[in-house]
């Protein structure tokens, strides 16, 4: 093969060349397979080259799923799913390409250091797109998972109730359940309270606890009672409980809107029982939940899913950086054992 002189000097490491990471066998007389039986004809980095590389590839080990964990989470947190479903899918997908291509890679660079003298070949390209993939992969499914959850535990609400109008001063002996229809927030005239003695219940499994919300004086406008407070397993005890959300507080007189389409059908088994015991009208029941300020109380949700978010992200950074430093651990040992 003639003087080792002859042969072209490259300055970059076997790894990043795109022929290293082909998943088969080096074929006899190519570069690799002359690497495989020579030697290493490849000039390798400096120390300080090297780290400097090392370096920036464990950093986007750590950016690039603290990236995808962020929009994932965010979009679904925020409703992205619900408003723009086109662009929530499109990025999904576009993040779970990459993640495909990312696993190729990790499959590539370990078919190659398999093929090839472990002492010519570094480990670190391994280990590299292996960490990057299953981190990928963890960043994609948490984001998911946690963005659904925040969502519907905390902004789905906040959402749906800031887009239906606001009511201030209502009296229940004036208005009507069509007046309120489109009502998210409601702040009753002072005096407004709970008619225990037309409290009602329907069991399904879950009990779905009713019970009129009347003005000052006890009446309601035309004799429909239209405006219902509501709970679940909450008036289990004896007849007429009624003890959901703010029952007991008497500053509470305002209430927030029921918004769970789910549960509608059985609070309204509940009014029709209501109904047919203590023979009263129901026209058009609209149900709440009872509470002393209903508009602190969305403000609060909205709180606390911005909060969620930024401790699920932060908790997501801190747990992808000490597997960084798990992976650097795990390097430096290898590299005293060879």
């Amino acid at each position: 093969f003639g003087s080792r002189r002859r042969l072209e000097l490259r300055t970059t490491p076997i790894w990043a060349d795109w022929r290293a990471f082909s998943p088969r066998a080096p074929s006899p007389g190519s570069d690799v397979h002359v690497h495989a039986m020579y030697g290493s004809i490849h000039k390798r980095q400096t120390g300080s080259k090297r780290q400097g590389s090392n370096f920036y590839s464990l950093f986007c080990v750590l950016l690039v799923p603290c990236l995808i964990f962020a929009v994932i989470f965010g979009l679904l947190s925020f409703g992205a799913h619900e408003n723009a479903p086109l662009t929530t899918t499109a990025v999904s997908l576009l993040f779970l390409l990459f993640l495909v291509w990312i696993g190729f890679k990790a499959y590539s660079a370990y078919a190659f250091y398999r093929a090839t003298p472990k002492t010519s070949t570094s480990l670190f390209p391994v280990v590299f797109y292996l960490l990057l993939f299953f981190c990928c992969f963890f960043a994609l499914g948490s984001g998911l998972g946690f963005g659904f959850v925040n969502h519907s535990t905390n902004l789905r609400m906040y959402k749906a109730i800031v887009k239906m109008n606001a009511y201030v001063n209502v009296d229940l002996g004036v208005s009507t359940g069509p007046q309120l229809m489109d009502a998210g927030r409601v702040m009753f005239k002072e005096g407004t309270y709970l008619d225990m003695s037309k409290a009602m219940s329907f069991r399904d499994h879950t009990t779905y606890c009713v019970v009129p919300i009347v003005n000052p004086n006890g009446t309601v406008a035309g004799g429909s009672y239209d405006a219902w407070a509501v709970g679940e397993n909450c008036c289990s005890g004896p007849p007429h409980t009624f003890e959901c959300a703010e029952y007991a507080n008497t500053a509470a007189h305002g209430a927030r809107r029921m918004i769970e389409d789910s549960k509608r059908p059985f609070y309204r088994l509940a009014v029709q029982q209501a109904e047919a015991t203590y023979h009263m009208r129901s026209m058009h029941p609209l149900f709440f939940h009872w509470m002393q300020d209903p508009f602190a109380e969305v403000q609060e949700k909205r709180k606390a899913g911005i909060k969620t978010f930024l401790i699920g992200f932060g908790s997501f950074a801190l747990a992808m950086l000490f597997v960084i430093m798990c992976a650097v651990f795990f390097l430096i040992r290898r590299a005293q054992d060879d």
